[in-house]
């Protein structure tokens, strides 16, 4: 007999001793509307492991310049402001659903400063949200994911959902007290 093998805890024990160090999560966001669907699969993970979750944008000021997206802006106060706004509301949306859910903003590229929010809160887990398979914007996910996963050491997931951000939205039901006191 294999005296190692049988020494080993079955491997449901082993699986429960690793997730239950998922203390954190960290979900990166591009405030696009993918973003939405990320941070609503990146909470239901946090969820199983009793998680809290970190949504992040980087407010690349260099970024804002080449890519004026929909919106046009009198100075990039009015830019950085109304992507804190839209994280603070986006954050809203999620804890109408999962308690455990707070933001960073932060100013610089985007790489190095979700990186550096990573190891400052020690993150288990980091989720990066993709693009719909017809943007043009879907390779810059997995360049992100390879740059942001550089120096740390959890895992980063790329996030392309199915379906629509809408149809992600549909998905979770909110938390009230009696959900909580029957999962208890």
């Amino acid at each position: 007999m294999n005296t190692a093998l049988e020494a080993r805890p079955p491997s449901r024990d082993r699986r429960t001793k690793f997730h239950s160090k998922m203390q954190r999560v960290l979900v990166a966001v591009d405030l696009s509307g993918w973003s939405k669907a990320t941070a609503i699969y990146a909470a239901g993970i946090a969820r199983r492991f009793d998680a809290a979750v970190t949504l992040i944008h980087a407010f690349d000021p260099e970024g804002i310049t080449k890519i004026a997206g929909d919106r046009v802006y009198g100075s990039l106060d009015d830019a950085r402001r109304d992507a804190e706004e839209r994280l603070s509301g986006l954050v809203e949306e999620i804890l109408r659903f999962y308690p455990k859910c707070d933001m960073e903003f932060r100013i610089g590229a985007p790489a190095e400063q979700i990186q550096t929010a990573a190891l400052l809160l020690k993150a288990d887990l980091v989720v990066i949200a993709g693009h719909h398979p017809a943007s043009p914007l879907r390779f810059l996910a997995a360049d992100q994911a390879q740059e942001i996963s550089r120096n740390l050491s959890c895992p980063v997931l790329v996030y392309n959902g199915s379906g629509t951000a809408a149809d992600a939205a549909r998905k979770p039901q909110p938390m009230d007290n009696s959900a909580q006191s029957a999962a208890s």
